[in-house]
């Protein structure tokens, strides 16, 4: 990935879900100015906005309430999973697609189509620029190996969990970390190896984001019911320390 990337969070009317600013060389600005671009869940668009000035340059409409957002290393197409409801509580089948975002042309280049995996809500993307999408009501961790041309998943496996939120990747996306909301579990999956046994813990109550550390032996998770930090071995999966 670049060097320089922001990512937002707020609420209100135009619902900013995430964004990462783009470089000159990927959407440049009309004086040269970094372009932040913004998932707009409850706006149910893609906005393109210029730094520091704020003004808004380019709206890409899309289905009701795309979520998580991604961008290769080339800044070329940004990656938004189609999530379809509001809130994680929210009833309803939900979306089930990617839709890729053109930078440079600031367009919706193409869509996608990940049925029956639905409600797509976490999403990464590895070294090698492989596209990893979670579908929260099937627990199916799907893979894209080209997603810039793909039109389906190239693989899935199982995510482990029940109403799985949201994963950390390492990476080279060979190790999955898939959160699940209701199971209350964090399950260690190997994205290109289904067969390889899942290692899961039980970190706390309602783990939802987590992230890991710079050389990737950590694992830290976010127990929002447990109000708890919880640092995870990535390796194995023994709960470390909780705060």
């Amino acid at each position: 990935m670049a060097t320089r990337r922001a990512v937002i969070m707020a609420a209100g009317a135009g619902a900013l879900a995430s964004g990462v600013s783009t470089p000159a060389a990927g959407a440049p600005g009309p004086a040269g100015n970094d372009v932040l671009v913004v998932v707009e869940k409850s706006g149910h668009a893609v906005g393109f906005y210029e730094t520091p000035s704020g003004r808004l340059l380019r709206r890409v409409a899309l289905p009701d309430y795309p979520h998580e957002m991604v961008v290769d290393s080339r800044r070329r197409f940004a990656y938004v999973g189609h999530y379809g409801v509001r809130m994680s509580a929210t009833a309803g089948e939900g979306g089930a697609a990617v839709f890729v975002i053109d930078l440079a042309e600031r367009t919706l280049a193409r869509t996608i189509d990940t049925r029956p995996f639905n409600r797509v809500h976490g999403i990464g993307i590895d070294d090698r620029d492989r596209l990893y999408a979670l579908s929260e009501e099937k627990a199916m961790l799907l893979g894209f190996d080209t997603p810039s041309t793909d039109q389906a998943p190239t693989r899935a496996v199982p995510a482990h969990g029940v109403k799985t939120h949201l994963f950390t990747l390492t990476r080279d996306g060979e190790r999955a970390y898939v959160t699940g909301l209701l199971s209350h579990t964090v399950s260690l999956v190997r994205p290109h190896d289904a067969a390889a046994p899942p290692l899961v813990v039980t970190p706390g109550q309602l783990p939802e984001s987590s992230c890991l550390s710079r050389d990737e032996k950590t694992l830290f998770v976010g127990a929002r019911r447990s109000s708890a930090l919880v640092a995870v071995d990535a390796r194995t999966m023994r709960v470390l320390r909780s705060r």
